[in-house]
């Protein structure tokens, strides 16, 4: 009887154990998952089924972005497929709910309708985490995907049914009096900027995310949504397309506008066809680097070191006479020269001496990664 009851707590921790290996073992590539979301927010990827009209297709649509950034979503809801499809795709949202919060590595944040800041954005949720909604009396009623940050510096949400493209959370919130955030995390190992445990190279490959995060060698879109920034290596076509919204195109080839590309008045389209190819196969280094940053000389740019830096996002910070930080200035998408040497687009005309200034740079690596970069200069004379 003994041996039984021990035999049986040895299978439980070997159970458990496999099961936290299969939840850290996932690689997650934010970058091409929302890329997908921005490409197939407002249409239909015939590769998948579609619900609309069945029940609603927006957890069918954020399991296509999740599985598109790699991630396996087969265990379903409990562990042995509940809720998922032939295309491998979770079809409702308390299914998607359950295998997130069991079957990924993700922080669960629960917000409620009861608490003061309910239609504030959790601060932790970044470009390819998940909010699902619901209320008291339906817990679980529609999925969205977060496709990064837009005007001011506020994260947007792609979603179907209805279909959104870059809507708010404030937005998607509405009507509802639950949120389920789903921040997804890599093991800690997998930023400390060294090579541990099974990384293949410095903080990637193994648990971590793949090591080969190149751009895709080309991206022709048409009649599909063009995200604000696309990235290829050896050309990006658009046809029949309406854009939506600012978009930045960058290749080491071609960038074609073909037959029935409608471009609005007030839309602004930037096009890059000079950047490095090794740069943008991603031959470099992660973001392990310090950040540089030179005092800040009134009427001149705050020069920084951005190295290996693709482009970033950025927020300048002053202090109020009651000595709170307020933002002040804030810029997306920002590109970076090849060499690193950047001149921050920040106007300091007005900047005092002696002012203390806080820069919060969120930069995106030549390979995909993210680091943020949170640092303080002071007003100062010219040297």
């Amino acid at each position: 009887m003994k041996n039984n009851i021990i035999n049986r707590i040895l299978a439980c921790i070997i159970c458990y154990v496999v099961g936290i290996f299969f939840v850290h073992s996932q690689n997650y590539d934010r970058e091409a998952a929302t890329r997908y979301s921005d490409q197939w927010a407002l249409g239909r990827n015939k590769d998948y089924f579609d619900y609309t009209g069945q029940g609603g297709d927006c957890a069918n649509f954020v399991s296509q972005c999740l599985k598109a950034g790699g991630l396996d979503l087969s265990k379903g809801g409990d562990g042995n497929g509940k809720g998922v499809d032939t295309k491998k795709c979770i079809k409702t949202v308390q299914n998607l709910h359950d295998h997130l919060n069991k079957y990924q590595l993700t922080k669960y944040i629960l917000k409620k309708s009861t608490e003061s800041d309910y239609r504030t954005e959790s601060s932790e949720m970044e470009m390819g985490d998940v909010v699902l909604y619901g209320s008291s009396d339906f817990p679980y009623i529609h999925s969205t995907f977060c496709a990064g940050t837009g005007p001011g510096g506020k994260n947007v949400y792609n979603a179907h049914t209805t279909d959104h493209f870059h809507k708010s959370y404030y937005d998607m919130s509405f009507g509802s009096g639950i949120a389920y955030c789903f921040h997804f995390k890599p093991p800690a190992h997998c930023s400390n900027c060294i090579q541990d445990e099974d990384e293949e190279a410095v903080d990637c490959g193994g648990s971590c995310p793949s090591c080969d995060r190149s751009a895709p060698n080309k991206i022709a879109y048409d009649g599909t949504t063009v995200p604000p920034y696309s990235v290829a290596l050896e050309g990006i076509s658009i046809e029949n397309t309406r854009l939506i919204g600012d978009v930045e195109l960058v290749s080491a080839g071609d960038i074609e506008f073909l037959a029935n590309t409608e471009i609005p008045a007030g839309t602004s389209v930037t096009t890059k066809s000079t950047m490095k190819k090794s740069t943008i196969a991603g031959d470099c280094d992660v973001l392990c680097n310090e950040l540089p940053i030179s005092y800040c000389v009134p009427g001149k740019p705050i020069r920084v070191i951005l190295a290996n830096v693709n482009r970033y996002n950025l927020y300048v910070y002053r202090l109020n006479p009651s000595r709170d930080w307020y933002l002040t200035y804030s810029q997306q998408n920002i590109s970076v020269g090849y060499d690193g040497s950047h001149f921050l687009p920040w106007n300091t005309s007005d900047v005092t001496w002696g002012e203390v200034l806080w820069v919060r740079i969120v930069a995106t690596g030549c390979k995909g990664d993210t680091k943020e970069y949170n640092r303080t200069t002071v007003g100062a004379n010219e040297p």
